[in-house]
């Protein structure tokens, strides 16, 4: 019979029993970031799945070993990166998984120095790449020690009997099984029992969401991505070989895509063809004076977040500093690394083998901050573009600036080939609370008569533009896909003036002068030009319709021509026409005038000035459009 001293005690370890009986519970659950649907190598959430109840392994037993795969939903490519290939071509990755969550100084990964691939003596097994055997904790932790590098290890005897060490690690790297999965082969498995839970977390994994079909789309539709989890038995130990984890809900959502950026041109430039544009910023060119109306003026481009975390630093802000404490949200394109190579953590894996490393790691860090990359298309010949080195960046709703962008390689002027060049800036400081923008002012120059007439174009993204859309171990991290399009920002226009003689006669007795001059010398800085003038004759002469076509002689600036249709003159003479005239000018500021007088008594006549065909250009003093075309 219980005393009522004993009952509580009793009960204490009955329910204990009920506990270590209830069996073994999984769930599996994520934080989702939005990730760049233009991407190719997006950082997904933390995959985190807890169990609790089972039995725990005795102390220190071996532990049996599980399989443990992920798959996208819907399928699409993993691509963290490849570091290294082990036996029989195993490609390792980047993506990591722990057990219990271990704090940096603790955390000892399969393939160290203190954790090398290796199975149970004696049990005749070959040594596996990346597979690591574990024991189970002392025998007061019940399951607690278990993946706890600080508590001892026990030393076993193998068939041979001979002594050998064993270890407790935490750490695990994936290797590919398939474009759109990967696995954890031989995870060591100890059930945590009624004391506590029993964490696996999985980082570090990458995924293709440019494959999700969002890019382009203006509408901007959110796409969950999701991850299958997975278990089964190991296969490692011929002696015993586990269940699969009992995964209550087996596919968590790790991230949601969408369209990260908008791209705006502001102040696009029509500039003529007989102006320099920015000369003093060439060569040799004079001191900057604004002769024209192009002189001076930039194009913005903007580039624009749709999301607060669209723009993200390489990694951490300060020199050597880690990214290693599990489950902290850091925002930047990297994800869990160790800054510094140490005896646990070294460089990369060789054939399941960390090797010693370098003075910073590689697993999880990425190339690069977010860049940002401005191309510019069908650039005219003659025409230099020129971009500024570092530019801020600022709040979509502030004019605070709350990051810096630097330009990544070369100087501020644009290498341009066959019309084409491309300036990247790197995002190296920003907020990632808030969405932001950064604008880059783009100025073109050139010398008059030395650029070709056509419309240069600027289209932008995220960069690196590549065509890596699976895992690999060379292609940059991150990096996106190329999108199409582009804005006008620049268009050179011919410099031509179109002058309108709306009626002219050489019929019932009355006849048309007219005269053309070429007003571009004057005393207000107005750029001398010369050029020629082709008139254009519409209408009707010898009782039929015609339309003819004269050239005239170049006519410098300060210089006119005059001619008239019965007996010609600059012009060829059309006897007997009537009808209008168009003259095109192959110069700027060119204007006409026309009298028609009737040739029997020369007392009757009357005159008109020619209309200004062409859009509004910069008057000569400076003001509004002399164009008379209202």
């Amino acid at each position: 019979m219980t005393s009522l001293r004993t009952a509580p005690l009793a009960l204490m370890f009955a329910s204990q029993i009920l506990a270590q009986n209830r069996p073994l519970t999984c769930e599996a659950h994520a934080a989702p970031p939005s990730i760049r649907a233009e991407g190719v190598a997006e950082l997904v959430g933390d995959i985190v799945v807890v169990c609790n109840g089972g039995t725990p392994v005795a102390a220190d037993r071996s532990l049996p070993q599980i399989n443990i795969q992920v798959f996208t939903q819907p399928s699409i490519n993993i691509t963290s990166r490849v570091t290294t290939q082990g036996g029989n071509l195993i490609e390792f990755t980047e993506a990591l998984l722990f057990i219990d969550e271990p704090s940096p100084a603790d955390q000892r990964p399969c393939g160290s120095p203190d954790y090398p691939a290796s199975i149970t003596p004696g049990t005749f097994q070959t040594v596996i790449a990346g597979v690591c055997g574990a024991h189970a904790g002392s025998p007061d932790s019940n399951g607690v020690g278990t993946y706890d590098p600080n508590v001892e290890a026990p030393v076993i005897a193998s068939a041979d009997g001979r002594m050998y060490p064993t270890y407790r690690g935490n750490a695990y790297q994936a290797r590919r099984a398939g474009n759109n999965s990967l696995l954890w082969q031989g995870v060591p498995l100890d059930p945590p029992g009624p004391l506590g839970s029993r964490i696996f977390r999985i980082t570090n994994v990458r995924v293709n969401a440019s494959q999700l079909g969002v890019p382009g789309t203006r509408i901007v539709p959110a796409v969950p991505v999701r991850m299958l989890v997975s278990s089964s038995s190991g296969g490692i130990r011929q002696f015993f070989n586990p269940p699969p984890l009992p995964l209550s809900d087996p596919t968590p959502t790790v991230a949601v895509a969408q369209n990260s950026l908008d791209l705006r041109v502001f102040g696009p430039r029509e500039c003529f063809q007989c102006d320099s544009v920015n000369e003093h910023l060439l060569e040799g060119g004079p001191p900057s004076t604004l002769n024209s109306r192009c002189d001076g003026t930039t194009v913005t481009v903007q580039f624009s977040e749709r999301f607060p975390t669209a723009f993200r630093r390489q990694a951490s802000s300060v020199p050597g500093e880690s990214q290693d404490v599990l489950g902290s949200i850091t925002q930047t394109e990297s994800g869990f690394y160790k800054a510094a190579a140490t005896a646990n953590w070294p460089e990369r894996l060789q054939d399941g083998t960390l090797a010693a490393g370098s003075e910073r790691g590689t697993i999880g860090i990425a190339d690069h901050g977010t860049r940002l990359m401005a191309r510019f298309t069908n650039v005219p010949n003659g025409v230099e573009i020129r971009v500024p080195g570092k530019v801020a960046v600022f709040p979509l709703d502030s004019e605070i600036a709350s990051g810096v962008a630097e330009l990544v390689d070369g100087g501020t002027q644009v290498s341009i080939t066959g019309g084409t060049g491309q300036a990247v800036w790197e995002i190296t400081e920003t907020d990632t609370t808030a969405s932001e923008r950064v604008r880059i002012t783009v100025t073109a120059v050139y010398r008059a008569g030395q650029a070709s007439l056509g419309t240069a174009f600027v289209a932008g993204g995220l960069a690196p533009v590549s065509t890596g859309s699976t895992a690999g171990s060379t292609t940059p991290i991150p990096r996106f896909l190329d999108l199409p399009g582009g804005e006008p920002m620049l268009t050179i226009l011919v410099c031509r003036t179109n002058l309108l003689f709306p009626f002219v006669s050489n019929r019932s007795g009355f006849d048309t002068g007219i005269a053309i001059v070429n007003t571009s010398k004057d005393r207000l800085g107005t750029p001398s030009r010369s050029g020629a003038c082709t008139v254009h004759f519409h209408g009707e002469s010898g009782g039929e319709l015609v339309s003819l076509r004269y050239p005239s002689p170049t006519i410098g600036g300060g210089e006119h021509f005059v001619w008239s249709l019965s007996s010609g003159g600059a012009v060829a003479a059309t006897p007997g026409f009537q009808g209008y005239l168009i003259a095109a000018c192959d110069f700027q500021y060119a204007h006409g005038f026309a009298w028609i007088t009737e040739t029997a008594s020369r007392r009757l006549a009357m005159g008109y000035l020619g209309l200004v065909l062409d859009e509004p250009m910069p008057s000569q003093t400076g003001g509004t459009s002399e164009s008379l075309r209202r």
